[in-house]
């Protein structure tokens, strides 16, 4: 029993450090997103928010002249 308990308290201070590891890439986008559209959204939205980008820094560009 002593030999189980020791097992399991050096089982839970290993996995305890676990706990502060970095959270890895996301994961690639899956059957359900390719279904639903989900990835094609992101990559609209993605492109939009850059496209208003360019457009404010020309703005700002043109506003000088």
């Amino acid at each position: 029993m002593r030999k189980c308990f020791a097992a399991i308290i050096i089982l839970c201070a290993l996995l305890s450090g676990c706990g502060g590891e970095k959270a890895s890439k996301p994961a690639e986008p899956g059957v359900v997103d390719y279904l639903t559209g989900h990835e094609q959204i992101k990559t609209y939205q993605r492109t939009k928010t850059k496209i208003e980008d360019i457009n404010k820094t020309l703005q700002e560009r043109n506003e000088g002249f």
